[in-house]
């Protein structure tokens, strides 16, 4: 697999052992999150999941902020959900 230079790794440290003035590290990737054009908008469930803070993985909050970074529609979908959950929660 070759990783694009924004790529995140996601993962569990194995074994680290000294090798002279530096360490060598296992690690066993969970997840990798890579920038990749996706045409495709944010669902409603997504977006709400986002705005609450609650139900995402930490790679899944990468591509919504990656992806409402870069698209204006769904951008302005979460500034209309926010409203609307923070509206309600006032009351």
């Amino acid at each position: 697999m070759t990783l694009a230079s924004k790529s995140v790794i996601f993962g569990e440290v194995r074994y680290c052992r000294r090798s002279g003035p530096t360490f060598h590290a296992g690690v066993l990737i969970q997840d990798v999150v890579q920038p990749k054009p996706d045409t495709s908008h944010l669902d409603d469930d997504q977006i709400s999941l986002y705005v609450v803070g609650k139900g995402l993985t930490a790679s899944e909050v990468l591509r919504v902020e990656a992806h409402i970074f870069r698209c204006d529609s769904c951008k302005q979908q979460m500034v209309q959900t926010t409203k609307a959950l923070y509206h309600k929660q006032r009351r």
